[in-house]
């Protein structure tokens, strides 16, 4: 480079001079505009990628979910002035939801009562006025007034009716119009009402659709219903429909909410999916994080590279120039223009390139970021190249270390809180979707500063290595090394970005494979591949009997079905998670094989079978009392037994009078089933007592019975079990979180206070394994449901219903179809397969390994970049080298080992550093990615 000529005025050539310094040095600035534009680019096409995917992935998921999970309803019991109620309610639910992305959709529904062929069956009545829009004739038309209905295509082949029969519903008759189906029985304007599907839901068969709402004006248990459900929900306005969902619930209790015939009420599956999605989409945003911070500082190293190599070609220009009468800021600003100005023309040529995929406002504050992130280190480096020109040199490598290792330490400092915040939080994202911004940078601080570690180790690394090739005869290797370990310092940049690059990597590896594992926990974790989770009574009495699963074993799509109680039970003062099933259903889970020996080793309850006509001959002797009866004392005979499938079902026998005399009750049994006991009651007895001998018998012979141990009073049956004694714990598979919490290992007894049931559950811990399928990792304990039921019914207990069903399928959508079709309660259906957020997670995964790719290949350019100028920086080495012996090859070689040992060092400590990365901050990166507790 020439000087400005002398005696030339310094301020008016300046101008020129820095024209032709800037010319001079156009290959740096070349280079550090194409670095800027790389990494604009690369953040502002992964920025609008990840929106785009983010958007899809909430709707995906919401798409995902079960359709109850996807709305909120809200119904309004309706009294004396029906109209006027129903306008007060639906005025505050579009105020709550003023400017959200929901819609709103009201209905009329109603019970009545028909009489079809002699016999009433209660019904299920609707008023909608869109029902058109996403229902289909099958035959007829819609009601046109009053004395018309149309009735779902289900509900008539439960009636045995058809378009033009005549039917009389709540002492009115009126003729069937039209039959119709649901285009789409999973649509949320349905409210997940499951007569859709099945025709009947809660005893009641429907939808029977009227013309109009004033039709149900005078309809028994009138109620107005509201459905909310979300429109074009994107991962922005999620968060912002929580907060108007809060507003809903707010209407709900208020003055509005309570009609003259009750208060609302408000199911709110929406909230806890949004909720769930906004912990994904959070949580995806945070592993993005990582890359891209450390993509920006790659970024920001080589720009330092390439700017301290610049002013160290420089400084005898600079001193010259200041020693002219130049000041030392006017200096400073001329290079600091040069690097500003190649900044922003690569940001602005970023900008563009990104433009072809983002949006002009994703694209450019990017780019500005970039073009100021630039400057400002060229800014740092230009000061010093000034200060180094005026004469102050000694010193330099003591302060730059001491300077480094503050900053690791205060980086370690700052990442260990980070990581600690996390898990006191639980995660990143807490239950209701707030986000901690200190444990949101918990995983790059993490990577940075093991990164950072690793160049701090690359001296001692290099002297350790130097030393293992004293005993070598490659003398070039050896001279190689030396040198990398006499001046490490002149590598370490060289070594942040390649070991960020290959720490990036580790991490995207790492967490991918952390990932597929917990979507297939977060699958297990669901019991099945398909699981249906019942509304409804959760005991079984003569009133409420269980779900009859048999029923659903023969529908399309269904390779097996089998009941369970999936409930929850205390355990001193924790709640753990409680799931009874079948040795079936124990089968077909996905265990691992040391989990699957443990649950199929529980021991299933073996009580007697019975078959064809079952006969009790039951012979009462009535004891008189202080009260003598005014009609003969009479005993009721019923019994509890486990169906089929092996849920709990109750059968009564009849009742026969307490005459001293034998008379045979008897029942015709369908399917086989299995007796747990016999019940005997008395009735009428006034203060007396009945003495019982009762002998059960079945198709084949008698049944064994335990004696009676005392007479039946009015206040006291007799419960006779069957099957003989039964052991007094329950065995049972518990998680590791729940042996842990009770300090129980195998062997241990527990009592559990079991939801619904009034007496505690005294269970044997058989097994222990860390995660349970049907339950996950937290606290819980698996046992089979024939012995706990058996257990409940000894006791005399409340006998808890299996409400769950769990469902071997290969093809999870067409057997979801059919439970929807089979259900006559409200129902949740869990599919294995969509279980974790993969709509979130596997596009951001995809976006981290992209990043992290474009980062690696910085990071190998920065290190390029690094060595290329390690090599001009030696070039004056050559000449003493060569009179030791060391000529042109020998010198390549000892500088290709040179560069091989520090990349390897770096890659291997990247490597690790990313490994040890996702082993701590994994945990809590991948629990909202992933929807699963860690």
């Amino acid at each position: 480079m020439s000087d400005a000529p002398p005696g030339a005025d310094v301020r008016g050539g300046a101008a020129l001079y820095a024209v032709r310094r800037a010319r001079e040095g156009i290959a740096s600035l070349a280079a550090l505009a194409l670095v800027t534009a790389i990494a604009a680019a690369s953040l502002s096409i992964v920025g609008a990628l990840a929106a785009r995917a983010f958007d899809r992935g909430v709707d995906g998921m919401l798409g995902l979910a079960d359709p109850r999970d996807g709305m909120v309803v809200v119904e309004l019991p309706l009294g004396a002035d029906p109209a006027a109620e129903a306008d007060a309610m639906a005025a505050a639910l579009e105020d709550a939801l003023a400017g959200m992305p929901a819609d709103i959709r009201r209905t009329s529904v109603a019970t009545g009562s028909a009489q079809v062929g002699g016999s009433e069956h209660p019904l299920a009545l609707l008023a909608d006025a869109t029902l058109a829009d996403r229902a289909e004739l099958v035959s007829g038309a819609w009601p046109a007034g009053a004395g018309e209905v149309a009735v779902a295509e289900a509900a008539a082949d439960r009636l045995d009716l058809a378009t033009g029969d005549l039917l009389t519903i709540d002492d009115s008759e009126v003729r069937v119009a039209g039959v119709w189906r649901a285009a789409d029985p999973t649509d949320l304007a349905w409210s997940g009402d499951p007569s859709v599907a099945s025709g009947e839901v809660d005893g009641a068969i429907g939808p029977v659709v009227v013309s109009a709402d004033s039709v149900l004006a005078d309809a028994p248990r009138l109620r107005a219903r509201w459905t909310v459900t979300p429109r074009e929900l994107t991962a922005g306005t999620a968060a912002e429909l929580i907060g108007a969902l809060d507003r809903i619930g707010d209407a709900a209790s208020g003055p509005a909410g309570t009609s003259s015939a009750g208060p609302a009420n408000v199911e709110d599956g929406l909230k806890g999916t949004l909720a769930r999605i906004l912990s994904a989409v959070s949580g995806a945003r945070s592993a993005l994080a990582v890359p891209i911070v450390a993509l920006g500082v790659i970024a920001a190293v080589i720009v330092g590279v390439i700017v301290f190599a610049l002013g160290r070609a420089r400084e005898q220009q600079v001193a010259l120039v200041i020693a002219r009468g130049a000041t030392r800021p006017r200096v400073w600003a001329g290079i600091l223009g040069e690097v500003a100005v190649a900044a922003s023309a690569g940001a602005l040529v970023g900008a563009v390139v990104a433009m072809t995929v983002a949006p002009p406002s994703t694209a450019l504050w990017p780019a500005a970021a970039c073009a100021i992130g630039a400057t400002a280190v060229g800014a740092l480096l230009a000061a010093s190249t000034v200060v180094r020109a005026s004469g102050s040199r000694g010193g330099r490598a003591r302060p730059v270390t001491v300077a480094l290792l503050l900053v690791l330490l205060g980086l370690a400092v700052v990442a260990g809180l980070a990581v600690a915040q996390a898990y006191a939080r639980g995660g990143i994202v807490d239950a209701g979707g707030g986000i901690d911004p200190l444990a949101l940078a918990a995983p790059w601080l993490v990577l940075l500063t093991l990164c950072l570690l690793a160049t701090q180790l690359a001296g001692p690394a290099a002297t350790a290595a130097e030393r293992a090739t004293r005993r070598g005869r490659g003398l070039a290797t050896r001279l190689g090394v030396l040198q990398l370990a006499r001046r490490p310092q002149s590598m370490l940049a060289g070594v942040l970005c390649l070991a960020l690059a290959g720490g990036v990597l580790a991490l995207s590896a790492t967490l991918a494979v952390g990932a597929g594992g917990r979507e297939a926990a977060a699958a297990a974790a669901v019991g099945a591949d398909v699981r249906a989770d019942l509304d409804g009574s959760r005991t079984v009495d003569e009133n409420n009997p269980a779900p009859v699963i048999a029923e659903l074993r023969t529908a399309e799509g269904i390779g097996d079905a089998e009941p369970a109680v999936r409930t929850s039970a205390g355990l001193g003062d924790a709640t753990v998670r409680l799931l009874a099933a079948t040795p079936d259903a124990f089968a077909d889970m996905r265990a691992d094989e040391e989990v699957a020996a443990a649950l199929a080793a529980l021991p299933a309850g073996e009580p007697p079978v019975l078959t064809g006509d079952v006969t009790a001959e039951v012979t009462g002797f009535f004891t008189q009392g202080p009260n003598p009866p005014e009609r003969q004392a009479e005993v009721t005979v019923g019994a509890w037994v486990l169906d089929e499938a092996g849920a709990p079902a109750w059968i009564e026998f009849g009742t026969a009078p307490a005459d001293g005399q034998p008379h045979a009750l008897t029942t015709e049994l369908g399917d086989p089933v299995r007796l747990l006991a016999v019940d005997v009651e008395g009735r009428a007895l006034e203060g007396g007592s009945v003495s019982v001998r009762l002998e059960l018998s079945d198709a084949g012979g008698a049944v064994e019975l335990a004696a009676p141990g005392a007479p039946v009073t009015g206040t006291r049956a007799l419960r006779l079990p069957a099957g003989g004694e039964r052991p007094a714990e329950i065995p049972a598979v518990v998680t590791s979180a729940l042996a842990g919490l009770a300090d129980a290992p195998a062997g241990s007894i527990l009592h559990l206070d079991v939801d619904g049931t009034t007496r505690s559950l005294a269970v044997r811990v058989a097994a222990v394994a860390d995660f349970v399928p049907g339950i996950g990792s937290a606290p819980g304990v698996a046992l089979d449901l024939a012995s706990m039921t058996a257990s409940l019914v000894d006791a005399r207990d409340a006998v808890l219903s299996p409400m769950t069903v769990l469902v071997t399928a290969d093809d999870a959508s067409t057997a979801t179809e059919s439970v929807r079709a089979w259900a006559t309660h409200p129902v949740r259906v869990k599919v294995a397969q969509d279980a974790a957020a993969a709509p979130v997670t596997r596009p951001a995964l995809a976006l981290f390994t992209a990043v992290a790719l474009a980062g690696a290949v910085l990071g190998a350019l920065g290190f390029a970049v690094v060595m290329a100028a390690t090599a001009r920086d030696r070039r004056a080495e050559a000449v003493p080298l060569r009179s030791f012996g060391f000529d042109f090859h020998a010198q390549r070689r000892a500088r290709i080992a040179e560069t091989a040992t520090a990349a390897g060092f770096a890659l291997a400590a990247g490597a690790l550093a990313g490994w040890a990365t996702a082993l701590v901050v994994g945990p809590v990166l991948l629990m909202p990615l992933t929807g699963m507790a860690s």
